[in-house]
Order: structure tokens, then C-alpha cells, then sequence
């Protein structure tokens, strides 16, 4: 099974160009962010402390992460193969190196080796703008910055681990979302 895990700051397209590519093919849908979302809206302990840690622009511990990809990807895994998707569109995720590691464990260990990274490239100001534009409820000034502080800590340590590993692919991601949509065809 083929596998693309979208990488880049908040506000870059990635859940843009995810949809777009599972309308296109016969893949899989898996939103890091969606995934937290929905779990959030669950009236209990856990939901009620991701529901508060996303309005901040934290995120949740990594087991918390991980036990959500994990229920997703055993249900693809055990999918018949007559109902099963040729691949998997991963959103968002990983957010950090540890998570990167922990993803390449998973993906050995359900025997999926066709494992692309795209980064959608985009600069903090465009960043900035898109989410000041978005209107998300948890896209607030303060949770923007969170975000944007994260994605300098955390994922750009995870960009270069790929780079050196040649696993990445970057993508300007500052184009108009069909431009970088072929871009993104051409590359996988």
C-alpha cells in the first residue's frame, strides 16, 4: 500500500491537497488534526483536555496521537482486499521527530514500504495570512503563534531528518491549489 504523509505549516494546503488527491485516486483519508478533532468532541476526560490543548495551539501527549492513527490504521490494515484502498493519505502528522520514528516503526510493521513525505512549502507571513483568513475556531491570534513557534521547533528538526535521509519531497506550496496539485501528481 502506498502511503503520503503531507508535512508544512499551519495554513499550507495540506488538508486542501489530501482531499484533492483522494478524490483523484483510490486512497484514504487520515487528518492528524481532524482525527483530535473529533476525538475532542467526546464529553470526557480526554476529549475535554484535547478540546483545550487544540484551543491553545498545543497538541496532545504523543500516546494520544499515536492510539488514534493506531485504531485508523488497523481498521485499513483489516479491510478486505476487494474494499481496501490502494493507499493512504496521511495529514498533519508527523509534528514531531519522535512521531517521525514511531511512523516508520508502524509502516514496517503493517509491511506498507511505499512511503512518500511531501512538504508543501509556504513562509510564516503567508502562514500567518491564510489562518487570519481560515476562521477556524481554533485559528486565534495566539494559537496561530503557538502553531507557527511549534512548526519552527518541532517539524523543521523533522524536515531535515528526511532531507538527509532523501525521503522528502518539497513542494511550493504558494501557488494556486490545482498548480500545486500537479505538482504534487508528478511527484508521486
Amino acid at each position: 500500500m502506498k502511503i503520503i504523509l503531507f508535512l508544512g505549516r499551519s495554513g499550507c494546503g495540506k488538508g486542501t491537497q489530501a482531499k484533492l488527491l483522494i478524490k483523484k485516486l483510490n486512497y484514504e483519508y487520515i487528518g492528524s488534526g481532524e482525527l483530535l478533532r473529533k476525538r475532542s468532541e467526546i464529553n470526557d476526560f480526554t476529549g475535554d483536555k484535547i478540546n483545550e490543548m487544540l484551543k491553545k495551539g498545543a497538541l496532545p501527549p504523543i500516546g494520544i496521537v499515536f492510539t488514534q492513527w493506531i485504531y485508523k490504521l488497523d481498521e485499513l490494515k483489516n479491510k478486505r482486499k476487494e474494499n481496501s484502498p490502494d493507499g493512504i493519505v496521511i495529514d498533519g502528522s508527523p509534528r514531531r521527530i519522535i512521531e517521525t520514528y514511531l511512523l516508520e516503526e508502524i509502516f514496517k510493521w503493517y509491511e506498507w514500504n511505499k512511503v512518500k513525505f511531501i512538504l508543501l512549502d509556504i513562509s510564516q507571513e503567508e502562514s500567518t495570512k491564510r489562518l487570519t483568513e481560515r476562521g477556524r475556531k481554533d485559528d486565534n491570534i495566539k494559537a496561530i503563534n503557538n502553531r507557527l513557534y511549534f512548526y519552527e521547533k518541532e517539524v523543521k528538526p523533522i524536515i531535515e531528518y528526511l532531507k538527509n535521509k532523501n525521503k522528502l519531497i518539497t513542494i511550493n506550496g504558494e501557488k494556486n491549489i490545482e498548480e500545486i496539485n500537479q505538482d504534487i501528481l508528478k511527484n508521486i
